[in-house]
């Protein structure tokens, strides 16, 4: 008889200690809420971030169909090289900086405040030394001044191309902002594009207008 007292006790005593160790059921509805949320935080951001980019796209689309028609084809064709210069000297001033803090960005112990600035810093200082190369070059060779004017005007963009945040929004996973930056940017180069552009002499206000854009999606 003593034995069965005590091999009860010893029973009871087992299943308090194994109702110890199981989860409340708070605790399972918080770890079942945690498991959801990092299964739909990818879709949220893919899903932002596509329709940021549809919506772009299409803007720029009828921006791009307006501009063809008020600049003809010289003035659109010398519009189309400035983006393109400005395209490639883009690459120069971030050559792989992005991709590299986009990823030590999304690690753990995320990015400090120094390091930020001093990306930032350096994309800044990129795009300066590329403009004086570029601003030499056009001012060296005989082009003419609508030519000079379009060009400094893509270039122009350089500068707040090379503030934007969208690497670091990416490393953090907020697509939403960055989505929705570039779609207000290309609303404002549309409107800006619709007032200022409206002859062939308006030329150099068409990369002026992509300028505006851009300074609203860096800020």
């Amino acid at each position: 008889q003593v034995a069965a007292v005590g091999g009860g006790s010893i029973l009871r005593g087992h299943s308090r200690w194994i109702a110890g160790r199981r989860p409340s059921g708070t605790l399972l509805m918080r770890r079942r809420d945690e498991a959801g949320e990092r299964v739909k935080r990818p879709l949220r951001n893919m899903t932002a971030l596509f329709a940021g980019d549809v919506a772009s796209r299409g803007v720029g689309f009828l921006v791009t169909v307006y501009l063809a028609r008020i600049l003809e084809p010289a003035g659109f064709g010398l519009v189309s090289v400035g983006m393109a210069l400005l395209g490639h000297l883009q690459l120069l001033s971030s050559p792989g900086i992005q991709l590299v803090e986009t990823r030590n960005t999304a690690r753990a112990v995320g990015m400090d405040d120094r390091r930020f600035s001093g990306v930032l810093t350096l994309r800044f200082v990129l795009s300066v030394g590329l403009f004086a190369i570029a601003l030499l070059v056009l001012f060296v060779n005989p082009y003419d001044p609508p030519v000079r004017r379009v060009m400094l005007w893509s270039l122009a963009s350089l500068f707040p191309l090379a503030l934007a945040t969208d690497w670091y929004l990416q490393g953090m996973e907020r697509m939403a902002p960055i989505g929705a930056a570039r779609f207000v940017g290309y609303c404002i180069y549309g409107i800006a594009a619709w007032f200022l552009v409206r002859t062939l002499d308006d030329v150099a206000m068409a990369p002026a207008a992509f300028f505006l854009g851009a300074l609203v999606t860096t800020g």
